[in-house]
């Protein structure tokens, strides 16, 4: 993973990540886990293999998670956060 300086970007769509990703609504349990629009994420590396940014969040349980996001869909789903 190559670092990169911490950027925050906002997930703006208007479904969860994971339910975009499906296609269909969650159950109630992976909702809970999902990534809800208007989420902050930060860019903390690029994958070193794919190139793609991996995001740090927080679900609506607290727990902080770590992903992978496709490139074109960081592109045309995330925001950057001007401070």
């Amino acid at each position: 993973m190559s670092s990169e300086l911490l950027e925050i970007f906002r997930y703006s769509h208007d479904v969860g990540f994971g339910e975009a990703a499906r296609g269909e609504a969650l159950d109630d349990d992976m909702a809970e886990l999902d990534m809800p629009p208007g989420t902050d994420v930060q860019v903390i590396a690029h994958d070193d293999e794919s190139g793609w940014p991996l995001v740090q969040w927080a679900d609506k349980t607290g727990n902080t998670r770590i992903t992978t996001i496709d490139p074109d869909v960081f592109d045309r789903d995330f925001i950057k956060v001007e401070e």
